[in-house]
């Protein structure tokens, strides 16, 4: 018994050596011999000095090396190059992945890659090729299921010889087009085609109709801004629509017409977009049998029919257009939105309380309608909504209190209503808040101090409103307030000397309400981030000083109208940038200082310092200024140099003398023109 366990023993060794031998070779081969060189071939062809094209792609890429290729060295194994994919079993080269790796050169057809005929998969997409065109030897890769040749900088007409593809990538390239003939044979004779993504390539001699036999194993159709059927015109087939394994669907910006399945529309589909097309109907009632689709962008026309809420799985919705009537209830049944575009429709009628019930909506945006009613007060359960836009609608009643209890806000716009009733008083969360605008209502009360309290908020417009009483000084402990606009109320009182503490305010406007007191530059100075102040008619009272230390050489706009000042505000010296400046109707006496002749040179393009008391203006240095406007002033002698830049100039009721240079005329007669043939 031990001898035959010792014989046993060497007997064993030789089986398993056997066993990892014959493992070995079938799983490590080299690669054959001509498929090495066609690969060396390829990659001493790619190079920049055989480029002519210098667009910005290849302008970028000067001076930076490719990518995997330098790892191709003659003598090694191309099976083990980067990018490479070799059959286990023949060694043949069945994989090409090229993409991104900073190519650039032509590509012919006698480059090597075509003497790969057991390629399976070629990548060569975001590279540069010149605007080589696609060589007819492609048919030579008669293996090759997956091309992918997206935003490769090629041009020309798509071959013929393109076939037997399961997937097509040719997207992004703008110069690239597609004739008749060669998008029949590719719908007729690719029977296993899955996956097509052409968008952007041109199709303007295509005609929609021969698209109609596409196999019925196509998954993915992008066609967006090819172009189709900009020459011919007609029809996408319908039938397309239908196809029992499409899931992806892109038509958009392609003058073709395009209507929907009117019935039979049971497709898996999950991503549809039809935009700016010749599509001008409405939804038919069908659309609610896609029971998988999770994106719908379409522009069209007419009202949404109640199927709209079979749309169960329906995560972004985004209609534009011409679209009427009121939401449906029925719409909170797609409780899988996160986002809801309807803005520059026609929508009309009130908001559904069933909203309430999308309680994964992120983004809701209903701008530019015709909404009327009160806004629901049913956003307790949207809990996850981060956005809501409902500018330019008929709103009117007050802001709704639940809207004010959701902590992951971040931008609330109601610009542009008939919102009435005061600003919540309090608050306990909005900790995430970054931009506010109730503009343009009809809200009435104080402004609450919690407002400018709330630690992320950047933006906040209350302006064009009717609220009153005073604005409360308050406590800061930390703000990232930029813009503060609270213009055209009738606040009244002094300005709180806390809004002055927000030290990252770039922008502030109070004008037009009934603010009073006494305004020291020495506040405004402490706004070291100012940018743009507005305090325009007011009863302000501005403090002289000649303190040099209060500048802001960073102003683009300052708007001064109406504050009783009765000097060039020194806090404008040093403001290299300026654009805008209004100092009109105030006290302002003499002549204009020559500090300030030095401001915004080649940036400062409007100027008003009319009814004031000012006695001469001879020049002005400003070559980019467009509108001066120095009426009613005490000027006098020769007209001032009127720059060829300026096509608005007031000089009246002054005693001012001289004429009128040529060119300025022409240029008012030439505006003037315009404004009768545009209008």
């Amino acid at each position: 018994m031990e001898m035959l366990a010792w014989l046993s023993f060497p007997l064993s060794i030789i089986l398993l050596s056997q066993a990892i031998f014959s493992s070995f070779s079938y799983s490590v081969h080299l690669c054959p011999p001509d498929q090495n060189l066609a690969l060396l071939q390829f990659k001493n062809i790619i190079s920049l000095n055989n480029c002519s094209d210098q667009g910005p792609f290849i302008r970028n890429l000067s001076g930076m090396k490719p990518r995997k290729i330098p790892s191709w060295k003659e003598g090694t194994d191309c099976c083990l190059w980067d990018g490479v994919s070799c059959d286990n079993v023949t060694g043949n080269v069945i994989g090409l992945d090229l993409r991104s790796c900073m190519l650039y050169g032509t590509i012919d057809s006698n480059n090597g890659l075509f003497l790969l005929s057991h390629l399976q998969r070629l990548n060569l997409a975001d590279n540069a090729f010149c605007m080589s065109q696609i060589p007819s030897s492609i048919s030579e890769l008669v293996s090759l299921p997956h091309l992918d040749l997206s935003n490769s900088d090629i041009s020309g007409s798509v071959p013929q010889e393109i076939s037997k593809l399961v997937s097509l990538d040719l997207s992004s390239n703008r110069y690239l087009y597609f004739e008749t003939p060669a998008m029949k044979r590719l719908v007729q004779n690719m029977t296993k085609l899955r996956d097509v993504l052409l968008n952007g390539v041109g199709m303007f001699d295509v005609v929609p109709h021969s698209l109609v036999n596409f196999s019925s194993s196509l998954s993915s159709l992008n066609m967006d801004f090819c172009s189709l059927g900009e020459h011919h015109g007609g029809e996408f087939p319908v039938n397309i629509f239908q196809l029992p394994n499409l899931k992806l669907l892109q038509l958009s910006y392609n003058p073709m017409i395009v209507h929907f399945p009117k019935s039979n529309w049971t497709s898996p589909l999950r991503f549809l977009e039809v935009v700016g097309t010749g599509f001008t109907g409405s939804f038919p009632n069908s659309i609610g049998d896609l029971k998988s689709l999770e994106h719908l962008y379409v522009d069209g026309r007419g009202e949404l029919p109640n199927s709209i809420g079979n749309l169960v799985s329906l995560k972004q919705l985004n209609l534009q257009g011409n679209f009427t009537g009121s939401i449906p209830a029925s719409i909170g049944n797609l409780t899988q939105l996160t986002e809801m575009r309807l803005s520059h429709n026609n929508f009309t009628g009130e908001l559904p309380f069933s909203l309430g019930k999308l309680e994964h909506l992120m983004d809701l945006d209903l701008e530019s309608n015709n909404f009327t009613g009160q806004i629901p007060n049913a956003f307790t359960n949207l809990t996850k909504l981060t956005r809501i836009s409902l500018r330019y609608n008929n709103f009117n009643g007050q802001l709704p209190s639940s809207l004010f209890n959701l902590t992951h806000l971040v931008e609330v716009d109601f610009l542009g209503n008939q919102l009435t009733g005061p600003i919540q008083s309090d608050i306990n969360s909005h900790a995430g808040l970054v931009s506010l605008d109730i503009s343009h209502n009809l809200l009435k009360g104080t402004v609450p101090s919690w407002l400018f309290l709330l630690p992320s908020l950047n933006r906040l417009d209350l302006s064009y409103n009717q609220l009153d009483g005073h604005i409360d000084d308050f406590q800061i402990n930390s703000s990232q307030l930029l813009d503060v606009d609270i213009s055209n109320n009738m606040l009244h009182g002094q300005i709180p000397r806390s809004l002055f503490e927000l030290e990252h305010l770039s922008s502030l406007s109070l004008s037009s309400n009934n603010m009073t007191g006494f305004l020291d530059l020495e506040m405004i100075s402490k706004l070291k981030n100012l940018s743009a102040l507005d305090l325009s008619y007011n009863s302000l009272a501005l403090s002289p000083s000649t303190n040099v230390n209060y500048t802001f050489p960073m102003f683009s706009s300052l708007r001064l109208s109406s504050c009783n000042i009765r000097e060039f505000p020194i806090i404008l010296k040093d403001s290299t940038f300026v654009q805008v400046i209004d100092l009109s109707n105030n006290n302002i006496q003499g002549h204009v200082p020559k500090w300030f002749l030095g401001l915004g040179d080649g940036y400062l393009t409007y100027l008003n310092l009319s009814r004031n008391f000012l006695t001469s203006f001879s020049q002005y240095p400003w070559n980019m200024l467009q509108m001066l406007d120095l009426h009613s002033n005490l000027l006098q002698g020769s007209l001032p140099a009127v720059l060829p830049s300026t096509t608005f100039l007031s000089l009246s009721k002054n005693k001012l003398s001289g004429e009128i240079p040529l060119h300025f005329a022409i240029t008012v007669l030439l505006k003037f023109l315009t404004s009768l043939i545009t209008t």
